[in-house]
C-alpha cells in the first residue's frame, strides 16, 4: 500500500502514533508525509518520504483562498498526481488513527473513477 498524509507543524508529535500504528497492522509500502519543513527527526523509517509542500510553486500565497482557514497543506492535497507519480494512493488525514487492516480498503475497485472520497460534513457554528 501506498499512503499520503499531510500534516503540519502541530501535529508532528502525534503523527508518530498515527504510524506506528498504521504500520503495525498493516503492510506498507510507501507513506508520502507532506509537511512544512524538510523532515520530522524522530520519524526514521526508510519507508516515509516527506514532502516539503513549501517548494510548490504553483501553490500561490496570493490565491484569493490562501488568507482564509485553508492553509498550503490543504491546497498540496489537490496536487497528488502532480507531485506523487503513482497509480494509486489512499489519503489518511493526520488526525486518523488506524486500529486495524485497511487492505480491504486499499483493494476497492474503483472502475473509472479516479477518486473516492468520504463526506465529513461540517459542524454548524
Amino acid at each position: 500500500m501506498k499512503i499520503a498524509m499531510a500534516c503540519s507543524r502541530n501535529w508532528y508529535f502525534y503523527q508518530a502514533t498515527n504510524l506506528y500504528a498504521l504500520f503495525k497492522h498493516n503492510n506498507i509500502e510507501k507513506v508520502y508525509m507532506f509537511i512544512e519543513d524538510d523532515n520530522i527527526p524522530y520519524l526514521k523509517d526508510d519507508r516515509i518520504e516527506f514532502v516539503n509542500v513549501n517548494q510548490f510553486d504553483y501553490i500561490k500565497i496570493t490565491s484569493p483562498n490562501y488568507q482564509t482557514f485553508y492553509t498550503k497543506l490543504t491546497f498540496a492535497r489537490c496536487y497528488f498526481s502532480k507531485v506523487l507519480k503513482e497509480d494509486k494512493i489512499l489519503y489518511l488525514d493526520a488526525d486518523t488513527l488506524v486500529t486495524d487492516n485497511i487492505e480491504e480498503l486499499w483493494n476497492i475497485d474503483l472502475k473509472d473513477n479516479i477518486l473516492a472520497a468520504v463526506h465529513e460534513p461540517r459542524r454548524m457554528e
